[in-house]
């Protein structure tokens, strides 16, 4: 398993999925930008002064109820932690015919960091287990 960190969400979409005689799957599929900025010396002011020639992009996809879990909770310039593999798609082209390949990120773990986050509501355990979308006596969490 591979740990991205310092990964910032530009944008996040969510599906469903269903397949001939298969059963329907979430997908969230998120598009990244992987922070590999590093120092750099400093400025002439002393302020030091950061290179972000590594940093890249890349999609990210969760599937099942973990993706549907995310629904709501990440959002774009959200800072996550995504733990998976990489995934080289290869398929042909149907209009042209050329074979195509694209790397994705396969997420089984994504975790929102800390300094992202303004409030936190909670679900008791009681909603959880019903079903319940928000239960009015929960109070959010604030800094």
């Amino acid at each position: 398993m591979i740990t991205i960190e310092k990964a910032y969400v530009h944008g996040i979409e969510f599906k469903t999925i269903s397949g001939a005689g298969q059963k329907s799957r979430d997908l969230a599929t998120l598009r990244v930008m992987v922070d590999r900025s590093y120092r750099d010396g400093e400025s002439e002011d002393g302020t030091p002064r950061y290179n972000n020639d590594k940093d890249f992009w890349i999609t990210v996809e969760m599937w099942g109820p973990r993706a549907r879990a995310l629904q709501g909770i990440v959002t774009k310039g959200a800072r996550v932690f995504v733990v998976g593999r990489y995934e080289n798609n290869v398929w042909t082209d149907r209009e042209s015919g050329e074979a195509r390949n694209r790397m994705l990120f396969a997420a089984s773990q994504i975790a929102i960091d800390p300094g992202s986050i303004a409030s936190i509501a909670y679900r008791s355990r009681s909603s959880e287990a019903a079903g319940a979308k928000d239960d009015p006596a929960e109070e959010p969490v604030s800094e």
